[in-house]
């Protein structure tokens, strides 16, 4: 399995977890607002770890 597709994988469970936390938030009728901030930074992680890992950067910069 390719690097980037380890990523996807490990994205979509992670995505999933984030689902029932905003339903059971709305469902106890409290504010998800803090669980889509914290998507959106997996989101952001995501899309860097898949860049480094497209591009193959240097192994000394990946463990800074």
């Amino acid at each position: 399995m390719k690097a980037a597709h380890r990523v996807q994988s490990i994205r979509g469970i992670i995505e999933r977890g984030f689902a029932a936390l905003k339903k059971w938030f709305i469902l106890f009728g409290s504010d998800s607002t803090s669980i889509k901030t914290k998507e959106m930074e997996l989101d952001l992680a995501a899309a860097l770890e898949n860049l480094w890992k497209r591009f193959k950067a240097p192994r000394h910069l990946l463990d800074s």
